[in-house]
């Protein structure tokens, strides 16, 4: 199959990117979005498969939900989250292919609306599949980007809310599992600067990034959701309460709590800190939000972000940072894609300046924000 691909053009190694990562117990799930070209990437979600001193991708579920085209299959799996309580993945997917790219490899894929799809791990069945109004999503502009799940309290084991950045609109998505219901959300603060805070410093070579709002993460008691624009430094949260109920005027809860040491990609709420991608830093940073909340006197409402800690660099091996997770023994996950080399050109597929795509794993001590009380003691209050 996979010379046959290659052969038809169907497997195209320079147009394959990895994105995302998540873990489910043992298993680790990545996504290849279709995200630069139209054609070339086989397969957009993944489970890593070891086969003695490699590791290979296999499509999951199955070839099928990755059919090019097939509105009811996955076009560009982007980014997903995994409930650790039920061993259900949740997959957004843009509904097309070559987001980000020229669009000029032909025949140009089909423009299928965008979705939020649900599979559980266990079987590799779909649960659910939600098409998202193209009046508030449109499938022809769309960029969904980034994902957070929402349960309401610590006390329910049940998604409740769904949470999207929409990095091309300019858009934070809510979907209501239980009502089946869409919100969308925009405010200034999720626009990208339109000066120098745009720009991006990796390895002494600028890239000017004005992409709105990407990054997201969701506190673990899910009542407050934080964000930034790509091209901003600024980070910025509103209460959850909000984004579950449209009546309640947005602008007047949102929160500027501070400015990162660099622009971000992914991040993630842990049990006490905020871990987030410094992508001009070839680094990862964490918020030690409670101790600035202990240091400050301050509920989570009114901390400031002061404390900005170094928690990994390298600037061969982590390369722009992003897609955050922790997993159930207290691991950080992180995938270092190089995302500034495949989108404005300069990736080596010779194999001379070693892999393009590396995850990385390090301990941090804490639970995720699905699952808290693994590791370390809950923020309280």
């Amino acid at each position: 199959m996979k010379a046959r691909y290659i052969a038809e053009r169907r497997y195209i190694i320079p147009h394959n990117f990895l994105s995302a990562v998540k873990t489910y117990k043992s298993q680790v799930y990545v996504t290849v979005p279709r995200l630069g070209f139209t054609t070339g990437v086989p397969s957009t979600l993944n489970v890593l498969v070891n086969r003695g001193d490699s590791t290979v991708l296999r499509p999951f579920p199955n070839w099928a939900a990755q059919e090019l085209g097939n509105c009811n299959a996955l076009q560009c799996a982007m980014s997903i989250e995994v409930d650790p309580l039920n061993g259900h993945i949740y997959v957004i997917d843009p509904g097309r292919a070559g987001i980000l790219g020229p669009n000029t490899t032909l025949p140009r894929p089909v423009v299928c609306p965008a979705k939020l799809v649900v599979y559980d791990l266990h079987d590799g069945k779909m649960i659910r599949s939600h098409v998202l109004p193209e009046n508030l999503v449109a499938k022809e502009t769309n960029y969904l980007n980034d994902i957070v799940l929402d349960r309401g309290d610590r006390s329910s084991r049940v998604v409740k809310w769904v949470y999207i950045t929409d990095a091309a609109d300019s858009k934070l998505i809510a979907f209501d599992m239980v009502r089946n219901v869409t919100t969308i959300f925009h405010h200034p603060s999720m626009d990208a600067d339109t000066g120098a805070g745009s720009d991006i410093t990796v390895n002494g070579r600028v890239y000017t990034l004005r992409i709105p709002i990407d990054g997201l993460a969701i506190s673990p008691d899910f009542n407050f959701v934080y964000y930034c624009a790509l091209g901003s430094k600024d980070l910025y949260q509103v209460p959850t309460s909000v984004l579950r109920d449209p009546r309640l005027d947005f602008g007047a809860h949102v929160r500027f709590v501070g400015a990162k040491v660099s622009q971000t990609g992914g991040m993630t709420y842990a049990t006490n800190n905020l871990y987030y991608g410094a992508l001009g830093g070839n680094a990862v940073y964490k918020w030690e939000i409670l101790n600035d909340r202990l240091r400050q006197s301050a509920n989570e409402s009114a901390v400031v972000m002061n404390t900005q800690t170094l928690v990994a660099r390298d600037d061969l091996k982590l390369q722009w940072p992003d897609s955050f997770t922790v997993d159930d023994n207290g691991h950080l996950w992180f995938t270092a894609c190089k995302a500034q080399l495949f989108l404005r050109g300069g990736m080596d597929y010779s194999g001379n300046s070693g892999p393009n795509y590396r995850i990385w794993r390090v301990r941090i001590n804490e639970g995720g924000y699905l699952n808290p009380s693994n590791h370390g003691d809950s923020l309280v209050g």
